[in-house]
């Protein structure tokens, strides 16, 4: 492929995608979620962070996020067997 066709194929995945660097995040969020993470693993800061200004759950596998994470009562975590059970909920209704 040439550089112009591997281009035109990134441009159409990723035109779909809003990225957004963490300079829209107040610095108060990534203090908190620093805090939340810094035992657990410091590289989720930015994932806790953004669920947090966003106010949206951080949907991951991470087990020890996860546990780390309720157990500091910081609940907006969920998994994708829970996603799948709220999609069934969902359509049953």
């Amino acid at each position: 492929m040439t550089i112009s066709e591997v281009q035109d194929i990134e441009n159409k995945i990723t035109k779909p995608i809003l990225f957004l660097s963490g300079v829209h995040v107040p610095e108060v969020y990534w203090i908190r979620a620093e805090q939340l993470v810094l035992d657990i693993d410091p590289k989720d800061t930015p994932y806790v962070a953004f669920s947090m200004f966003f106010k949206t759950k951080i949907w991951s596998g991470d087990k020890v996020l996860r546990n780390g994470l309720i157990l500091k009562g910081f609940k907006k975590v969920i998994t994708t067997e829970e996603l799948f059970e709220m999609r069934s909920l969902k359509r049953e209704s």
